[in-house]
């Protein structure tokens, strides 16, 4: 068994609003690439709805994912699409597909990533999933990028405290 992601989980989002642009220098020639453009701050309540989970599939190396995809609501206007992958330690990797993102002053976007990467943690019958999401874009030789995190969590299903209970006892089972 592994992690379910079905279901709602509520949480927070943040960012400062601000772009960072390494490698920027100013009119004069000096660095300027420490100093976002852009705003505001804002926190906002989120809602992540993971509203599909596939199987558990290996691939290369042993690595064994279950991809996902739902939506993420409150962070922008509408509701943004998500998809990833977990695997059965709770790595998360998670997309977001947004072309509603503000762009900072005089940059044309072409190409953007925007992704978040956590593990989920399980505390008090909750799963919880908090990190750092990163929104990377480069244009005509201009990298810039912004950050911010999202803290979600969701109580676990009677399914998920069964699995939980067997997967400890079979662990204590075992014969060493």
């Amino acid at each position: 068994m592994g992690i379910d992601l079905l279901g709602i989980w509520d949480g927070t989002y943040y960012t400062d609003g601000l772009w960072y642009m390494p490698g920027l220098f100013d009119l004069n020639g000096s660095y300027a690439g420490d100093e976002g453009v852009g705003g505001p701050e804002e926190t906002k309540s989120v809602t992540l709805n993971i509203k599909w989970q596939g199987r558990f599939d290996r691939f290369y190396y042993a690595l064994e994912v279950s991809p996902f995809y739902g939506e993420l609501a409150g962070a922008q206007e509408g509701s943004i699409p998500v998809s990833g992958f977990v695997n059965r330690q709770g790595f998360i990797k998670i997309a977001l597909y947004s072309d509603a993102v503000p762009v900072a002053a005089y940059v044309h976007q072409s190409m953007q990533d925007w992704s978040f990467n956590s593990f989920i943690k399980t505390h008090g019958g909750i799963h919880i999933m908090s990190g750092k999401w990163a929104i990377t874009s480069w244009s005509e030789g201009v990298l810039s990028y912004m950050l911010g995190t999202l803290s979600v969590s969701r109580k676990l299903s009677l399914a998920d405290r069964a699995s939980n209970l067997f997967d400890s006892l079979g662990a204590m089972l075992q014969v060493k």
